[in-house]
């Protein structure tokens, strides 16, 4: 398993960072809550399943039931991060 991102609560915001060259990046742009309508847009469909979801421009992770799926996309884990290459299923450490 490789360290690629990690998330922080600094005060009242989360801060995401991105492992490179062996140092971790913080990025200048701030996590916000997504709400459900923003998840049902991203995804293209209703949701019932219960979620937690952080976003910035950029990136979306998300916090889902163990072995949800959309389409061909599944996650074993319940975590996975949406971005413009499409979702990534992530493991918490």
């Amino acid at each position: 398993m490789i360290e690629i991102i990690k998330i922080e609560k600094q005060d009242a915001a989360y801060i995401i960072s991105d492992k490179r060259n062996n140092k971790w990046r913080e990025s200048k742009s701030k996590l916000k809550p997504v709400t459900r309508k923003e998840f049902e847009k991203l995804l293209n469909q209703k949701i019932s399943e219960p979620f937690a979801g952080l976003k910035n421009k950029s990136i979306a992770i998300f916090k889902v039931p163990k072995n949800w799926h959309k389409g061909k996309f599944k996650t074993s884990t319940g975590y996975f991060m949406l971005f413009m290459l499409g979702p990534v299923e992530l493991y918490k450490k």
